[in-house]
């Protein structure tokens, strides 16, 4: 859910639900909230947490600060976002997080119709103890503006975790809908 509040201040709130391989074997929840203000029509500072709630699990708590630039090519019928995000984990009953500097860039074409094909890309970079290059994520997906206020992406997030002693990668599918009120 996001709220404008003026030209210049917004609030979200965007609750997450994880479950590994089907619905059946639930994983935990979170809840990201935000404030966010727009510069100008391309440039916004957002500041934002992430509360977790982990069964059987200490809960995590993430504070992260964004500075994004937002860049419509309407020659080419894209849209491309630029992102910087501060992430900072809190070390809270006795779980202990790492903390990252992240760039995400994605293009999303910009096409009359009511699906919009994207493309992201993330890669995490580790700030305590060594800081490396520690995860990237790829990420293909649809966009579909049920109406001007609600729209449905599908996405698929290849993540992968390198600059550890057994690197992997993991395919995350992400159903996310969003609406302003």
């Amino acid at each position: 859910m996001q709220k404008p509040l003026s030209d210049k201040w917004g609030l979200a709130l965007l609750p997450y639900m994880r479950y590994n391989e089907d619905l059946s074997a639930y994983q935990n929840t979170s809840v990201d909230y935000s404030v966010r203000y727009n510069f100008s029509s391309q440039w916004y500072l957002q500041l934002l947490g992430r509360t977790w709630l982990i069964p059987e699990d200490p809960n995590r708590q993430f504070v992260w600060v964004d500075i994004a630039y937002i860049e419509s090519l309407p020659t080419l019928s894209l849209r491309w976002t630029n992102r910087l995000r501060w992430h900072q984990a809190l070390d809270i009953n006795n779980s202990v997080d790492p903390d990252y500097i992240r760039y995400w860039s994605q293009l999303r074409l910009l096409n009359k119709g009511k699906i919009h094909p994207l493309f992201g890309i993330e890669i995490w970079m580790r700030t305590k103890d060594t800081p490396d290059l520690s995860r990237i994520r790829i990420e293909p997906g649809l966009r579909y503006d049920v109406s001007p206020d609600i729209n449905l992406l599908l996405m698929l997030r290849r993540q992968n975790f390198i600059n550890i002693e057994k690197p992997r990668g993991d395919n995350l599918w992400v159903l996310l809908l969003t609406f302003d009120i």
